[in-house]
């Protein structure tokens, strides 16, 4: 099982847009949070399956909404963007400079994209 369709192309369409805005599938914000925080092995499955394309606009997506909604919209040190970072790293080695450049400077939530540490 996958994050839900509707979510993900809304939230792809607001990276490839590059629109800070609240898409009508996260409109209400309760159901966004469930619909968001809903289990975080689907955003890992999501990270591991989707192509780099897709993958990176859907980050791109998230930090757009957080822009829109707020930083605790998405879960603050639990934000999907989290995993999906991890995942993107892990898979798009070349590439991760670029978008790790991208989502400081364009973020909201100071924990993305790589959590909270332990020191």
């Amino acid at each position: 099982m996958m994050v839900d369709h509707a979510v993900i192309t809304e939230l792809l369409e607001l990276g490839r847009k590059g629109e800070d805005r609240v898409p009508p599938v996260l409109a209400d914000p309760d159901s966004a949070w469930s619909l968001l925080q809903r289990d975080p092995g689907l955003w890992e499955e999501a990270g591991r399956e989707l192509p780099e394309e897709q993958l990176r606009l859907l980050i791109r997506g998230l930090v757009h909404y957080s822009r829109a909604r707020g930083p605790v919209a998405v879960g603050l040190s639990v934000s999907p963007v989290i995993s999906l970072f991890s995942s993107y790293s892990e898979r798009f080695r070349d590439e991760r400079h670029s978008l790790t450049k991208w989502i400081v400077a364009n973020r909201v939530n100071p924990y993305e994209p790589f959590g909270s540490f332990d020191w």
